[in-house]
């Protein structure tokens, strides 16, 4: 296997100065310890794409460990290491994000399964792989004139815009590389080369993903969620049925992918007219993703994997109740409480999606301002003691007079003390009369 060996400069690109400082460093470092570092992977695949990454990955021919801690020294930052796996990682206040690997091969004696790792060179390193395009190397000794070493023709799978396997047991050595290359073909707006298709699509036929355990299976749907065109890449995973671990063989409705699209190509109006920089939007895509999944089949599939109770409730509930809420979100008749008693007890990554599901319907929308903007805010001023003033006993007529004063301080704007009291004198004697009549 002759490498192929290409300039940097040859694609008039250059190293971004704030990876070229920590390139510096680890030159140094590389020579305090005897050791090869290259800069592999994703990095130099954006690079070469024009696109400049904050996530760097290095193979280090030996003294991962030493290089990662003296690096750490220098930079700062979060260090974790996985001796396990032969890597560490450097996370760094800027969101720079650094990942070194000792040259390491990748054993996998049961398909699915994760793999047993040992040291291995540089090629063995190259050949875990999963896809040519990244399997490039970086070599910046001379960070002035910096080498791509390019084993398996990953330059030329570049610019065919090309997303190949290295070899044909790929898919079902790690299942999980079908996800990815999905994302990668949406991503990068690739395509799949025809052979690593035809893999694909055997390895669905026997089964292979029956084989990696849901919780693997439910970190791929995450990490494909959290893509800006995760649209794109649930509209193959569809294609594809690759949901049929949760939906039971049974494809999505194309309205959801629709769905998907339409929340990330408004996510910034979204975010400003509703105020919810905050908002979880990778919750808020599993949700859409879900949402007419039977209860019952959700639930099965949650329970072999390891979520957040809250998180699995909200996206159950969603499935359950979103056809409802949103029939009576559309309608112009319902009252402002009544609007009131739907959002007020679900949080804001429902309301994104009872908007998004809405096709960006007015009244929806406008009913959302509503509430948001307007009769949350709005607060019974009454207390329990101004009702004792007023000579009503204690009692369960407490309670009765305080939802009535919400509902009408809602539905007609109630917005002093004064006017909520009187209120609650017509409250107090609508009860006695309906009491004297019965």
């Amino acid at each position: 296997m002759t490498p192929k060996f290409f300039r940097l400069k040859e694609f008039n690109i250059s190293i971004p100065t704030i990876t070229y400082n920590i390139l510096f460093y680890l030159n140094k470092i590389s020579k305090i310890y005897n050791c090869n570092i290259y800069l592999v992977g994703g990095y130099v695949r954006d690079l070469i794409l024009g696109q400049y990454s904050t996530d760097l990955d290095l193979i280090v021919t030996n003294n991962y460990i030493h290089v990662l801690k003296d690096l750490h020294k220098i930079l700062d930052g979060k260090l974790q290491l996985n001796t396990s796996f032969l890597t560490g990682k450097l996370s760094l206040d800027n969101g720079i994000n650094i990942d070194v690997t000792n040259a390491r091969k990748e054993l996998y004696n049961i398909p699915g399964s994760l793999p047993i790792v040992k040291p291995g060179n540089i090629l063995d390193d190259v050949m875990r792989r999963d896809f040519t395009i990244n399997t490039l190397i970086l070599d910046f000794n001379d960070l002035n004139n910096p080498i791509i070493i390019d084993h398996l023709n990953g330059v030329k799978d570049i610019k065919n815009k090309y997303i190949k396997m290295l070899h044909d047991k790929s898919f079902i050595d790690d299942p999980t590389r079908i996800i990815r290359a999905i994302r990668f073909v949406s991503r990068l707006d690739f395509k799949f080369e025809t052979r690593t298709l035809d893999l694909i699509n055997n390895a669905l036929k026997n089964g292979v993903l029956d084989t990696i355990s849901n919780d693997r299976f439910y970190n791929e749907i995450i990490k494909s969620a959290s893509e800006n065109c995760s649209y794109k890449v649930f509209d193959y995973i569809n294609r594809f049925n690759i949901l049929n671990k949760i939906t039971g063989n049974r494809q999505l409705d194309k309205v959801i992918i629709k769905y998907i699209k339409i929340l990330e190509e408004n996510k910034r109006m979204l975010i400003q007219e509703f105020n919810c920089v905050q908002a979880d939007i990778i919750l808020v895509k599993l949700m859409l993703l879900l949402q007419n999944i039977e209860p019952n089949k959700l639930f099965d599939f949650f329970d072999t994997i390891t979520i957040k109770k809250k998180i699995r409730d909200r996206i159950i509930n969603f499935s359950k109740n979103n056809k409802k809420v949103l029939t009576s979100l559309k309608s112009n008749n319902i009252s402002r409480y009544n609007i009131y008693r739907l959002l007020n007890n679900i949080d804001i990554e429902e309301i994104i999606c009872y908007i998004v599901i809405s096709n960006l319907d007015y009244i929806v929308i406008n009913n959302v301002k509503k509430y948001l903007y307007e009769d949350k805010l709005k607060k019974v001023l009454v207390s329990g003691n101004d009702l004792s003033i007023l000579n009503i006993a204690p009692g369960p007529i407490y309670n009765h007079i305080f939802t009535e004063l919400k509902k009408i301080t809602i539905n007609n704007n109630l917005n002093t003390k004064e006017k909520q009291l009187e209120a609650v004198k017509k409250i107090a004697n609508n009860i006695r009369k309906r009491d004297i009549i019965e």
